[in-house]
């Protein structure tokens, strides 16, 4: 997945100095890859410590953000993978926008707005569900396999796009990889789900379950930081106040010198 480190110092250099920083957004989307996956597992760890005996029933990641008590850390969750998915969703709208047909750039604009509007509200109806008489346990499905969808197109055309790009061969035949790896995880994920309290087996049961669901989420927050190897490359450059103000005086200076050029 790579160091975030750079980003980090990069973040602090900007804070303490006056000078130009160019931020790489592989690196950002890194970043917030790691502190999703952290913050994930740092519920996951709080779990095992207060409320669940984690040696003997291990909660899905699912089930724990409905339990009241870890639903807010969730929600956190929720909240940095959101922006991970935003950081990735510009890259690679600047990425491929030109390579796009209006209906292709259409798709990759308002399919990300749809998913960063959703992402919140699922982790929020999940709370609401176990801890609340009002729910809407329909709204979460609907909205789960919602994004689900949506995200399955826009992986699509980004993947179509990519295929024949021979600076994103390594990148493009990693992440089907990954991609037909997650397939089978969420297969197997539906298979437990399905089977689960109805029989009970060394390979069927609650512990396997909530190991295969952990897996599913762990692989696809890592699968964001692999698609945006596709935006390597694609910089972002952040001045301090200061800085801006210079360059806006010089550029002024340039403009008045050219002028007094013509005028002579």
């Amino acid at each position: 997945m790579g160091e975030p480190s750079g980003f980090l110092n990069s973040v602090f250099f900007l804070i303490s100095s006056d000078k130009t920083v160019s931020i790489a957004m592989t690196k950002a989307i890194k970043f917030f890859v790691l502190l999703t996956i952290i913050s994930f597992y740092l519920t996951l760890a709080l779990g095992c410590a207060y409320t669940f005996t984690c040696s003997s029933y291990v909660p899905s990641p699912h089930y724990l953000g409905s339990f009241l008590g870890f639903n807010r850390f969730y929600m956190m969750s929720f909240v940095l993978l959101t922006i991970s998915l935003s950081l990735l969703y510009i890259c690679i709208y600047i990425e491929l926008s030109r390579k796009c047909s209006m209906i292709e750039i259409l798709a990759l604009k308002y399919l990300p707005i749809l998913t960063c509007i959703l992402m919140p509200l699922i982790a929020l109806t999940n709370e609401v569900n176990s801890s609340h008489i009002i729910s809407f346990p329909s709204f979460y499905t609907g909205a789960s396999y919602t994004v689900l969808i949506i995200n399955l197109l826009w992986l699509f055309i980004v993947e179509a796009k990519m295929r024949s790009s021979i600076k994103h061969r390594g990148t493009f035949l990693i992440s089907l990889g990954i991609f037909c790896f997650l397939i089978i995880l969420w297969i197997i994920v539906l298979f437990q789900r399905s089977l689960n309290y109805k029989t009970e087996t060394w390979f069927i049961n609650t512990t396997m379950w909530a190991i295969f669901e952990w897996g599913f989420l762990t692989l696809s927050i890592i699968f964001i930081s692999v698609i945006g190897n596709f935006a390597n490359g694609l910089k972002v450059t952040i001045s301090s106040a200061e800085k801006v103000h210079e360059s806006a005086d010089s550029i002024e200076m340039e403009s008045r010198i050219i002028e007094n050029k013509d005028l002579d």
